[in-house]
């Protein structure tokens, strides 16, 4: 099936639809019809990527009101999967598929392995090298760059 489904009408009869497409509006497009609607850019966003789920979703036997058989859909987020729920009669969120993670959670570990490795580079040598270097401005009477970015702008480029 396209990406873009509008129209379509040869799928009425599969029953188990997976509507995986990841599409955002452009920001200056958010940010405009925002600004003249008053409806906040999350909200718009949701309403776009709702409406190409909708659409898809609605090429298989979902659209057959005569259709006895159980549909089963995988949408990308959990916010699809209520918004859909509240929107037909009898449809369940069964949860997420898989071990996959949320991005959320990603962003989480990157963010704590970044800084694990900002840690890991304080080791005793740069805490030892930084209290002489705050001792010696300190007794010249100069400005004491904080330890992270005496680490980076002070500290690093001379170890290479």
């Amino acid at each position: 099936m396209p990406a873009r489904a509008e129209g379509i009408d040869q799928y009425k009869h599969i029953h188990n639809v997976a509507c995986l497409l990841a599409i955002n509006p452009k920001p200056s497009i958010v940010n405009l019809l925002s600004k003249f609607t008053g409806i906040s850019s999350s909200e718009i966003y949701f309403a776009t990527k709702f409406a190409y789920t909708y659409q898809t979703i609605g090429r298989g036997s979902l659209r057959d009101r005569n259709c006895q058989h159980p549909i089963k859909l995988v949408v990308l987020s959990k916010a699809e999967a209520d918004k859909l729920a509240e929107l037909f009669l009898g449809a369940q969120v069964v949860g997420q598929i898989g071990n996959l993670h949320s991005l959320r959670s990603l962003e989480k570990e990157v963010k704590r392995s970044s800084e694990n490795k900002r840690l890991e580079e304080w080791s005793n040598k740069h805490r030892v090298a930084y209290s002489k270097y705050k001792k010696r401005i300190t007794a010249k009477g100069g400005y004491v760059l904080d330890k992270e970015d005496w680490l980076e702008q002070e500290r690093l480029p001379r170890l290479g």
